[in-house]
């Protein structure tokens, strides 16, 4: 980039060669043109980048939640940001550009297990586990994202307050799936349930949570 002075044809500006002119605040800028790259059409190729599209709206959905963006910046995991990381420890986990079951929406953490899962009449029916730890503090909420491969890869996040440990540590959920979540499902009528329960406060300066369970419905 260079800025260019004064010129015998006048004002410069769009490309010339190798440079293209651009007036800024005033000042005609020279910028160097970058040299065209062929994107290789391979299979192999093709489906990296599928896999790495469907990896980012991972992280970007993911990362858009306060507590879980909190989650992953205090996981003791390798990367230098919550976006990051989320990147780094899901990178290995997405098939022929799709997230898979064994995708995360939180890292490794408190133990959770899930009981069953299912859509009917258009409410999703939650079952899962979690052993009441003194380490999990209440209200928590549960934190469920519903992929839709089939449907342009959407992912669309979803909340749940669980208010107080129940008898056993099993919840059962119900969550009404309106809007434009019935339009994903009559497209992908069977898309990925990611579920985990994450609590604590920023005030306290700890936030605990669970790992990630996942099924198709």
């Amino acid at each position: 980039m260079a800025e260019v002075k004064s010129s015998v044809i006048g004002e410069l500006s769009g490309r010339i060669e190798n440079f293209i002119y651009r007036n800024r605040y005033g000042k005609v800028i020279a910028y160097h043109r970058p040299v065209n790259q062929k994107v290789s059409k391979s299979q192999k190729a093709v489906t990296a980048r599928k896999n790495f599209a469907s990896l980012v709206a991972l992280a970007k959905t993911v990362n858009s939640v306060p507590k879980l963006k909190e989650v992953w910046r205090s996981a003791k995991v390798e990367g230098t940001s919550a976006y990051h990381r989320l990147i780094r420890n899901n990178a290995r986990l997405v098939n022929n550009g799709l997230l898979t079951t064994e995708n995360k929406i939180t890292p490794e953490g408190l133990p959770i297990r899930l009981i069953s899962a299912e859509i009917e009449n258009k409410i999703l029916y939650l079952s899962l586990e979690c052993p009441v730890s003194p380490d999990l503090t209440f209200p928590a909420m549960m934190y469920i994202h519903l992929y839709f491969g089939s449907a342009s890869g959407s992912i669309v996040p979803l909340f749940k307050e669980i208010s107080e440990p129940k008898p056993g540590g099993v919840y059962n959920l119900e969550l009404s799936l309106e809007g434009s979540i019935k339009k994903l499902l009559s497209k992908d009528p069977a898309p990925v349930v990611y579920a985990a329960l994450a609590g604590g406060t920023a005030y306290k300066k700890k936030v605990y949570w669970t790992s990630t369970v996942s099924s198709h419905l």
